[in-house]
């Protein structure tokens, strides 16, 4: 099926266009702190103002639990999205009512509204069909560019589609027709590099990358559920626990590399002293014991994860390789981020996505050198395991009979 995009959109002059992205950005004493889910909207906005369409902008900010909550107000937001833009984005304090809608009804053509934090009302999280409605009285159209929150069953990406045509924006478009090539035919050789705390929700993923990819590699917390099934020792090591018959999907995958070696240290004194411990292949044995924990892949799983990129053609990469808020536990997840963009460009695809691992990207000045950075963390998980998003699917095919 094909994939409705804002090029399909007729007459776009004077059309009011209601479009979610995803401004779900950290905010400290009203300036935001990372930009990258903002810039990555900018030319969406473009095109539509650009071709005279009244844009009312909605999106969410943290989990103020269906209450307003200045705290979580997206006017800091509206402010650096005007500066991004380089056109005023007004703010506008709610999410319904009279001064709103006369608002927008008064706006100009490429006029930007941003509407308050939809989390401000329970209908966002309920996927309310009541509160659905009373944001399509801001749209003739619905635009999703917020690939990000896609995964969620929310009134402004799932419902919302009942009410009004809805399209994919330019973001939206390039995450699914990129990712979706990751899965399709990956270019060989073919590397996934898979990291972070919780294994119990990645074991489909893992399945899915182990049956089109040559190797898989797992690092950060995702370990310590497999080492303790193989019956190693390891101290206060953050552990997601997982039966033996949730792993055993798993632990049978020929392409799956563990690290060779870790860093083990105390997390809770970070300036103590680590060490690198190898991870023997036979007898179990003690790798450490409270207060040490594993903190980070180790020198030579670096190197010989560095060698595997350094020779693949595609690479995909979600997750840390360790404690990385902390700096000397953040080594492992910044040699990856900076072998990954060594190869990609013109060498290799490389895709990166999450929180860490696009912050990484950009600490190590990478970030411009990779193929494409998404904006999901979670949705970029599920699209990958081959899940259905609840704010995709309503974006293909024949347009649905709207309510």
């Amino acid at each position: 099926m094909k994939l409705r995009t804002i090029r399909d959109i007729k007459g776009l002059r004077d059309k009011k266009v209601l479009l979610r992205i995803d401004a779900n950005v950290p905010v400290k004493d009203g300036k935001v702190l990372d930009e990258f889910r903002l810039w990555a909207v900018r030319p969406t906005i473009e095109y539509l103002t650009g071709r005279g369409a009244v844009v009312v902008i909605i999106a969410h900010l943290g989990r103020p639990d269906g209450k307003r909550n200045e705290k979580y107000t997206l006017k800091p937001i509206a402010k650096r999205l005007s500066q991004i833009l380089g056109r005023v984005v007004t703010f506008v304090p709610e999410l319904g009512g009279p001064h709103a809608k006369r608002l927008v009804e008064a706006a100009v053509p490429g006029q930007v509204f941003m509407l308050e934090n939809l989390r401000f009302d329970r209908g966002e999280e309920s996927n309310g069909g009541s509160f659905a409605k009373k944001l399509s009285q801001f749209g003739e159209v619905y635009v999703n560019d917020g690939f990000a929150v896609s995964h969620r069953a929310h009134a402004s990406v799932s419902a919302i589609t009942r009410f009004l045509p809805s399209y994919a924006g330019l973001l939206m478009e390039r995450e699914l027709k990129i990712l979706g090539g990751l899965l399709a035919k990956p270019k060989r050789p073919s590397v996934a590099i898979i990291g972070g705390a919780k294994i119990g929700t990645k074991i489909g993923l893992i399945k899915k990358l182990a049956a089109a990819y040559d190797k898989v590699l797992v690092g950060g917390g995702l370990i310590n559920p497999i080492l303790v099934a193989k019956r190693f020792e390891i101290g206060n090591s953050l552990l997601d626990k997982v039966d033996q018959a949730t792993l055993a999907p798993i632990l049978k995958l020929k392409n799956l590399v563990m690290p060779v070696d870790v860093l083990v240290g105390n997390a809770d004194k970070p300036a103590a002293p680590i060490r690198s411990v190898p991870i023997a292949t036979g007898t179990p044995f003690v790798i450490c014991r409270k207060p040490e924990g594993i903190v980070d892949i180790g020198p030579r799983t670096m190197l010989a994860w560095g060698l595997l990129v350094k020779r693949a053609k595609t690479v995909v990469w979600n997750g840390p390789m360790g404690i990385f808020e902390v700096p000397r536990f953040a080594h492992g997840t910044m040699a990856l981020a900076q072998a990954i963009a060594s190869r990609a460009k013109g060498r290799a695809l490389g895709v990166v996505g999450g929180g860490e691992t696009v912050e990484a990207m950009y600490k190590t000045g990478m970030a411009k050198w990779v193929d494409h950075i998404s904006t999901g963390g979670g949705a970029m998980l599920e699209f990958l395991e081959g899940k259905v998003l609840p704010g995709v699917k309503p974006l293909y095919g024949r347009m649905k009979k709207i309510v």
